[in-house]
């Protein structure tokens, strides 16, 4: 599933502000479940208090899977889902959080040489 799909499929359930895709803690578990079906791991979550229509940041509600070393994809990936599945089941079932959720693939790890290979680095 692609990006664009999960925009597509979430899209209704979403509160969208510039950028910015807001989800329950609830839709944002069941991105995390639809990417796990592919090639997606999830890079930062970050939640927000949603109150009288104003949202306002939750220092204490920001979980960043930026990658630590030289982990390999599968190892990195598998690791960022857990965790980020983890994190989001303890808010599940709030009404008043929201969270927003990057994701990114393996070819976006690659474009940028996130996870370079011992031989490609420089001796």
């Amino acid at each position: 599933m692609t990006g664009t799909d999960l925009i597509e499929r979430y899209r209704t359930l979403a509160v969208i502000e510039g950028n910015e895709i807001f989800l329950t803690p609830d839709d944002a578990l069941s991105v995390v479940d639809d990417i796990s079906q592919g090639d997606g791991a999830v890079l930062s979550i970050e939640g927000f208090d949603i109150e009288d229509g104003s949202v306002r940041p939750r220092l204490d509600l920001i979980a960043d899977y930026s990658p630590k070393g030289e982990d390999a994809w599968p190892t990195y990936r598998a690791s960022t889902l857990v965790a980020a599945r983890d994190f989001l089941s303890r808010l599940t079932g709030s009404t008043s959080i929201a969270v927003v959720v990057q994701l990114w693939t393996h070819q976006d790890a690659s474009d940028q040489a996130i996870f370079p290979t011992r031989s490609s680095l420089p001796n």
